[in-house]
């Protein structure tokens, strides 16, 4: 099997069980000091494994039966299985093929172009500083949840200029619908600000707001209910919840903001012949003829196929101008290679397939303005960071542990063995020879070790709005081995 399609199979493997966890991925980070997170757990060679990283992967990824567990023997079993990722690694990369693929190396420039971009965005947030009279007022509309009625416009129709004619058009339509809004729900800044900061009044109209795919939202309040906090650990979970909720407005404030000045004066056109092309050939690619109603499919299940599959679909039309930005043209042949590094990001996951020429123009419009952002984290040496440069290592060593378990794979007789006998009776005691072979060169923290405590949940975590959803490596299956009789103990 090709990368490409190890590649591919990463990220199927992330349909069985999904949770899109933005909060809970930040929550996830923030819950351990960062002398711990950062603690190396493991080292092997010249790679080492952080107890951040065993937790990540332990845990942000769905783990084979035989490790699935809490207990002590699951625990040491998940610490060989990434020890033996990276002997994988070490024993491949000297020599394997994947490094003449072109996607294997688009795909690890992606990978970390994209780690470079969270950076860009974190650093903005660790300088983002509250005031208590924020945190007193935000705390006292934390517990409210907002009842309104809604009406969404497509973009090309004609907002009314005015409360009365806006209260008209509302009391005309029998499309309304009632929602009920509270103030942790992840809202626009726009709105969170209209329903919430502005304190609106019953049978007050708010809007238009304009949100992400063009259209506009309309609303009128109905009501609302307050919960306060009842007990002391509510009181603290809340005000920490909005603790988090005014670092990420700001934050977003000032990303909005840095981005506004990088695009600043710059402009992008679109060739009409060009996207119209671009329309035909992407549009069968994303989505589901077989449906009743089409609708474009997960970014998930086709984003990493695309590239290799406009691959012939382009090379008649690789010339040809899709867009020119800052007055550069760009063909599709330079797109299509764009994609391998940038997948495109659709703003919304459902679309009518008539819809799909706006929401394209949408995601071309992202695709650009994160090369923008990229271009300059390379300037300011993000792709030096520390945390970029382990985030492409972490990448790069699971490829090519996948990579060389399929070649053994394709060497090897399995009919009629279940996932755990492949493991047991191919893998095991392969992964123990490499044990004895490097034994010297591993190193383990025995206190750290004891110290991480796993959970039995299944669960694979994805990322909202970036080209890369999956946030972890698939769990590495390579050993059932519980014994850590190699290596020796950290000092």
């Amino acid at each position: 099997m090709s990368v490409c399609r190890t590649i591919a199979a990463t990220s199927r493997k992330a349909l069985q069980v999904v949770a899109i966890l933005s909060l809970a991925m930040a929550a996830f980070r923030c819950d351990r000091e960062p002398q711990t997170k950062d603690r190396v757990l493991a080292r092997i060679g010249s790679r080492t494994i952080t107890v951040d990283e065993f937790i990540r992967r332990a845990e942000l990824a769905v783990r084979p039966p035989y490790c699935r567990g809490d207990n002590m023997v699951h625990k040491k079993i998940v610490l060989n299985s990434l020890i033996a990722e990276k002997l994988f690694a070490l024993e491949t990369a000297d020599s394997a093929a994947v490094w003449r693929e072109e996607r294997f190396q688009f795909y690890l420039q992606g990978r970390k172009e994209q780690e470079m971009r969270r950076i860009f965005y974190e650093n903005l947030r660790s300088n983002v500083l509250l005031k208590e009279s924020e945190i007193a007022s935000a705390f006292s509309q934390a517990g409210r949840i907002v009842e309104v009625d809604c009406l969404v416009l497509p973009p090309d129709v004609d907002i009314p200029a005015d409360s009365a004619a806006i209260a008209l058009h509302l009391s005309s339509r029998d499309t309304l619908v009632r929602r009920r809004i509270s103030w942790s729900d992840p809202l626009s800044l726009p709105m969170h600000d209209a329903l919430f900061q502005d304190r609106p009044t019953a049978g007050s109209l708010v809007g238009p707001i304009s949100i992400s795919d063009g259209s506009h939202l309309i609303m009128r309040v109905a009501g609302w209910l307050d919960q306060p906090a009842l007990s002391e650990q509510e009181e603290i979970r809340r005000r920490q919840a909005v603790r988090e909720k005014l670092i990420e407005r700001k934050t977003a404030v000032l990303w909005e903001k840095e981005v506004a000045d990088l695009l600043k004066d710059k402009t992008m056109h679109l060739d009409r012949q060009g996207f119209d092309l671009l329309v035909k050939i992407l549009q069968p690619l994303y989505f589901d003829k077989t449906a009743e109603q089409p609708e474009i499919l997960a970014q998930l299940q086709t984003d990493d196929q695309i590239p290799a599959r406009l691959g012939s679909q382009m090379a008649e039309f690789a010339d040809q101008k899709v867009y020119d930005f800052d007055g550069r043209a760009v063909s599709l042949g330079e797109f299509a290679r764009s994609l391998q590094v940038h997948p495109l990001v659709f703003r919304e996951k459902k679309i009518p397939v008539s819809q799909f020429p706006q929401h394209l123009r949408l995601a071309l419009a992202d695709l650009v303005r994160d090369q923008q952002i990229t271009r300059e984290a390379y300037r300011r040496g993000l792709d030096l960071d520390p945390q970029v440069k382990r985030e492409t290592q972490l990448w790069q060593d699971a490829l090519l542990a996948q990579w060389s378990q399929e070649r053994s794979l394709a060497q090897a007789a399995f009919d009629g063995l279940t996932a755990e006998q492949v493991v047991e009776s191919i893998f095991t005691p392969y992964v123990e020879e490499l044990q004895r072979k490097y034994s010297r060169q591993i190193e383990i923290d025995v206190d750290a070790f004891d110290a991480i405590e796993l959970t039995g949940i299944d669960l694979i975590a994805l990322q909202k709005n970036v080209p890369f959803a999956v946030v972890v490596p698939a769990f590495p299956q390579l050993t059932v081995d519980a014994n850590l009789d190699y290596g020796r103990r950290m000092e």
